[in-house]
């Protein structure tokens, strides 16, 4: 008797077990979909072109951005990161350079801010992509134009 029993739980467990993984895979919340980390991402490739970047991920990483920064070079961005898909609004505050916004869902370039200039008027004009998106690259201004680069292209993230 005390086997049966045994048996009964083991497989009651594996029933739970699978199915628990089965609703997970299905939402995407699986453990092979994890967000990514700051960590986790150091480099950004698309059409075969590698950038550096620094990731934001804090609101206030995220609000400050490349303000106060001097330039970017070439393969140079920045890498902000969501933790929902949505439309967040960029601005360019406090900055010196114009930029190329590309903003990304999953891993594809959903849509591109081309060539967004440096502003001092106020308001500040904000810039927001057409699409929900769950990352945005921020790169040199023609960087975009350089390479080619259009929307639903595939996007690489390495470390």
């Amino acid at each position: 008797m005390d086997q049966k029993i045994k048996l009964l739980f083991a497989a009651a467990l594996i029933i739970v077990v699978s199915i628990t993984f089965f609703r997970l895979v299905q939402k995407g919340n699986s453990i092979f979909n994890l967000p990514l980390s700051e960590d986790a991402v150091s480099q950004v490739e698309i059409r075969k072109q590698t950038v550096k970047v620094t990731v934001a991920i804090s609101d206030n990483d995220k609000s400050r951005g490349l303000s106060g920064k001097s330039s970017l070079a070439d393969n140079e961005g920045m890498l902000f990161l969501y933790d929902t898909p949505g439309t967040p609004s960029f601005w360019m505050k406090d900055m010196k350079f114009p930029i190329d916004i590309i903003w990304i869902k999953g891993d594809s370039i959903a849509d591109i801010s081309a060539n967004v200039p440096v502003s001092k008027s106020t308001p500040l004009p904000t810039y927001k992509p057409k699409a929900e998106i769950d990352k945005v690259l921020e790169v040199k201004a023609g960087w975009t134009e350089l390479n080619k680069v259009k929307v639903g292209d595939k996007v690489k993230f390495k470390k």
